[in-house]
């Protein structure tokens, strides 16, 4: 049994919504430290891992670790009716997970826990050989830039600089930034190309972060972090596109 109450009720909305802009379903996993989960995309594209911190609650109350898989779609359709000063619990009965929402009006939503008999999906451990941290809302902003020319980005660090480029069939776009934390393992130039399908997904966390990690390594998965001390973390692993 357990009972989790949020205060944060706007940010909690924000997280749930990019994670269920990439996840049907997955599995919960509540212990006495944090709730979450970890899991991938249909398409095995990109993998999401995300915790919140039962220090960023108002209410953690956990008797036993439990896991349960639910709809991430139904689950935001049922958030996102919570005015911003709202209250959230999330308490579990055998076969529902029960969402209250309190402000001016008690709401109840219980969602269905869905069957699920597959093997624990783990999280990647890699080896990156580039680190930058910077602002999230500007490197959403070029993501969406390179949206306009291209499907794909090109990531690129020479000489501790970063920057990224996109190509379409008329159009080329590169963007060079500036006020960013680069460091790489040498000064030769490092490439990787992305999805900005995926890309553009994964950066709508900017909406609650606004600073950011990504690790990256040739023609390897990256890895964006977002998180703030004491309340969340949320990682998304994401496959490169590799020329034939």
């Amino acid at each position: 049994m357990f009972k989790i109450t949020m205060a944060e009720c706007e940010t909690f909305k924000k997280q749930i919504k990019v994670i269920s802009d990439l996840i049907c379903e997955g599995k919960i996993k509540v212990n006495k430290d944090s709730f979450g989960l970890i899991a991938m995309d249909a398409s095995s594209v990109v993998l999401v891992d995300y915790k919140v911190l039962s220090s960023a609650c108002t209410e953690y109350m956990v008797d036993k670790e439990d896991e349960f898989t639910i709809n991430f779609s139904d689950f935001y359709q049922a958030l996102k009716t919570a005015s911003a000063n709202a209250l959230i619990n999330i308490t579990k009965e055998t076969n529902k997970l029960i969402l209250e929402i309190k402000a001016e009006t008690d709401r109840t939503f219980k969602l269905p826990i869905m069957d699920y008999s597959d093997k624990d999906i783990q999280k990647i451990e890699l080896e990156y050989t580039v680190k930058i941290k910077g602002d999230s809302g500007i490197f959403k902003q070029e993501v969406n830039a390179s949206s306009l020319v291209a499907e794909s980005v090109l990531f690129i660090t020479k000489d501790d600089k970063f920057m990224v480029k996109s190509e379409g069939d008329i159009i080329e776009v590169k963007t060079d930034f500036k006020d960013i934390e680069v460091t790489s393992e040498n000064k030769s130039e490092i490439k990787s190309k992305y999805s900005i399908e995926y890309l553009k997904k994964i950066m709508e966390a900017s909406a609650f972060c606004d600073e950011m990690e990504i690790n990256y390594a040739k023609d390897h998965p990256a890895q964006f972090i977002f998180k703030q001390v004491d309340k969340f973390n949320m990682e998304f692993t994401l496959a490169p596109r590799v020329e034939n």
